[in-house]
């Protein structure tokens, strides 16, 4: 669970098919202008899109193929092989475990909140908003009715 957090927290992939049907050949690293960073192909509600992601990622990618005892083509896998067929019981009892299962407003965290922090991220770094919709797979009016969630606290330090 903790991997499947991290991939969601520095991908913003959608939780549920583009991560359940994810497979290790769709994981690529590359490099480019001096850098090397890992292009993930994504298939799910708005077809197929690459992401690209830091080599950050890499760490929880090699926990996960050294879990993978099965040599299972899929990146998320059970211990003997199968995909998990819901992850939304383990994810609650995750939360539940580390005390952030609901936000100060007493309102439940979900997959989708993992999306909505990316986001959220991305646009606190400087991301802008048309290559994040981009990145995400949805548009620039969805980023900013739905995920942005940027306050002017948080984004104290661009006008200080």
């Amino acid at each position: 669970m903790r991997d499947y957090v991290h991939f969601s927290l520095l991908t913003g992939a959608r939780t549920g098919t583009e991560l359940s049907n994810l497979k290790w050949t769709d994981i690529e690293l590359f490099a480019v202008s001096g850098g090397t960073y890992i292009a993930v192909t994504v298939n799910g509600k708005t077809g197929e899109r690459e992401l690209i992601c830091s080599t950050r990622l890499q760490r929880y990618l090699d926990r996960l193929q050294r879990r993978n005892k099965s040599n299972s083509k899929y990146v998320f896998v059970l211990p003997d092989g199968t995909k998990p067929k819901d992850l939304h019981g383990a994810f609650e009892l995750f939360l539940k475990s580390i005390k952030l299962h609901k936000n100060k407003q007493g309102k439940k965290f979900s997959f989708y909140s993992l999306r909505h922090t990316y986001a959220t991220r991305k646009l606190l770094e400087g991301t802008p908003m048309h290559l994040l919709a981009r990145q995400m797979g949805t548009s620039t009016q969805m980023i900013e009715a739905y995920y942005s969630k940027v306050t002017a606290r948080m984004s104290a330090a661009m006008f200080g």
